[in-house]
């Protein structure tokens, strides 16, 4: 994994060019896109089981990989002795956490992907939430979106951290924000995920910055 070499290679260069006047190590992060995942009925066996994958799949698969040193290579979320590489853990001393908004997902049965690829549940998006959304429009439950059509859903942010800190490293959230030319969601949307960092930051989450995202211009 790229990751993991660059990794060792920055912290061999800088043991190298350690002095008295740079007594600090270099601290090696990962910035990850992190999408919470619901399925869209918990009810449905199908829906939770393609919502879990997805979840695996694109939010746990690459930090758990170089913090832990688990490279889970059939994303069935079961760890497996052959699956432990010590090669890649311990390869990330912070984690940035960019987050915009969810996903909700629908599970759908493939007889192929179960035989080759061991997949339980095909997910797909489900309209009208998340990223799926009309522009400057509602979501199917009612959240505002923004000019991309990405519904407004702040409480995604404090699951986000939640998720990332079982990998006991410093969070730093790297990119949030909402495209919003006119100025007329941005305002709201700051302070309620505002609201949801210092929620974190009350039930102790080691979320140590927070960056905005503001570039607003639709090209």
């Amino acid at each position: 994994m790229p990751h993991a070499r660059a990794y060792d290679l920055i912290k061999k260069m800088d043991a190298m060019k350690a002095d008295e006047d740079s007594p600090s190590p270099a601290n090696v992060g990962l910035i990850h896109n992190v999408i919470p995942t619901k399925p869209f009925d918990e009810k449905e066996e199908l829906h939770v089981k393609a919502a879990k994958f997805m979840d695996n799949m694109h939010n746990r698969f690459f930090p758990q990989a170089v913090a832990h040193g688990w490279l889970d290579e059939n994303f069935n979320g079961m760890k497996e002795k052959r699956e432990i590489k010590h090669y890649l853990g311990q390869r990330v001393d912070w984690l940035g956490v960019n987050y915009y908004t969810r996903f909700v997902v629908k599970g759908r049965k493939s007889f192929l992907a179960k035989i080759f690829a061991g997949i339980p549940a095909i997910p797909e998006i489900v309209q009208n939430y998340g990223f799926a959304c009309q522009p400057k429009n509602k979501s199917a439950d009612d959240m505002p979106t923004s000019d991309l059509g990405w519904e407004v859903f702040p409480e995604g942010m404090l699951e986000a951290l939640k998720m990332m800190e079982k990998y006991e490293r410093p969070l730093y959230v790297t990119e949030n924000g909402i495209a919003d030319e006119k100025d007329e969601l941005r305002p709201k949307f700051i302070a309620d995920h505002l609201r949801m960092l210092e929620r974190a930051l009350d039930e102790k989450i080691d979320v140590r910055g927070y960056f905005h995202w503001s570039y607003n211009r639709q090209l």
